[in-house]
């Protein structure tokens, strides 16, 4: 029972973000997802929330419809289920990088026990030509550690 809306939330079946069990749930969120990419999701749940009261308040149920729609049962099975393409035949655009960054905050971020030395790699991506590319560089002899 929850105090605020007064509605037995338990007899209501929740989906969560990933996974239907809560626990494992979080548990994935926070071991696969990066902080800002957290704060981005929670962010915009909270503007949509709003959104929805706002047209609540307003008796605009079509356009709440709308609003919510995404979050329906269909919907999250779909979404859940959904494998993205990226073409590159013309090269990288705006989209592709947003994309990519998305994938990227999805990584686990743990520093695996048995690493000595932090570091990182940077993964420059071109265009050479108009077509997309990832530039390589051997990395100098006289760099003072993580040697090749």
């Amino acid at each position: 029972f929850d105090e605020f809306t007064g509605l037995e939330i338990n007899s209501i079946k929740a989906h969560g973000v990933i996974f239907e069990d809560k626990q494992k749930d979080l548990n994935h969120l926070v071991q696969n997802f990066t902080t800002p990419a957290l704060a981005a999701a929670l962010r915009d749940r909270e503007e949509t929330l709003h959104i929805c009261a706002i047209l609540l308040g307003e008796n605009r149920m079509t356009e709440l419809r709308k609003v919510l729609r995404p979050f329906h049962t269909e919907k999250i099975s779909e979404r859940r289920l959904k494998r993205r393409k990226m073409f590159l035949d013309m090269g990288f655009k705006s989209k592709h990088i947003f994309m990519i960054r998305k994938y990227l905050h999805r990584m686990p971020r743990q520093l695996p026990r048995y690493a000595e030395k932090r570091a990182s790699v940077m993964l420059p991506l071109c265009n050479a030509q108009g077509v997309a590319s990832v530039l390589f560089q051997y990395r100098s002899a006289t760099v003072r550690s993580h040697k090749s």
